[in-house]
């Protein structure tokens, strides 16, 4: 039986025992019973979930590895291109052919180069405007029974299992 049946047939006794004229020990009998059941399921979800967070934060270590591997492993190629390229560059050599592989030195087309930005004028920038709520601002304004249009606080209920 899942949690949902029970909670529902928990909800249904209370219902029933409530609308009803049970003695005090029945009614204690029957929702013990059913507590019994509801916490068994609780518990068992519970730890069902604490194993899947687990599991997350397992991959997510291995994700954060694998992502400091790679950044490291391309640093190194780019290191070596350049090594390569500056090697290729002080011998006057544009090209080097093997069957496997073919290396070659290539002009690139003119790029912007920033020298000093600061004396760059101003008609070569772009503004970018960033628009976010200020939550926390918002949050003290409506603790202080002040309405803003469109925000109200919320009280939330979570899950803490440890």
């Amino acid at each position: 039986m899942n949690l949902y049946s029970i909670s529902e047939i928990y909800q249904a006794a209370m219902n029933e025992l409530s609308a009803d004229d049970f003695d005090a020990e029945t009614i204690a009998d029957t929702l013990e019973g059913l507590e019994g059941a509801f916490s068994d399921k609780v518990l068992a979800v519970a730890a069902y979930i604490k194993n899947l967070e687990s599991e997350s934060s397992a991959i997510k270590n291995a994700a954060d590895a694998m992502k400091s591997r790679h950044v490291a492993i391309d640093m190194r190629a780019a290191k070596m291109r350049e090594y390569l390229l500056d090697s290729m560059i002080k011998v006057k050599s544009t090209s080097v052919t093997s069957p496997e592989l073919t290396v070659k030195t290539k002009v690139c087309p003119p790029s912007v180069s920033v020298d000093k930005e600061e004396i760059v004028p101003e008609l070569w920038f772009t503004t970018k405007i960033v628009r976010s709520l200020n939550k926390s601002a918002a949050s003290k304004h409506l603790k202080g029974d002040n309405d803003i249009p469109g925000l109200s606080l919320a009280r939330n209920t979570k899950l803490d299992i440890k």
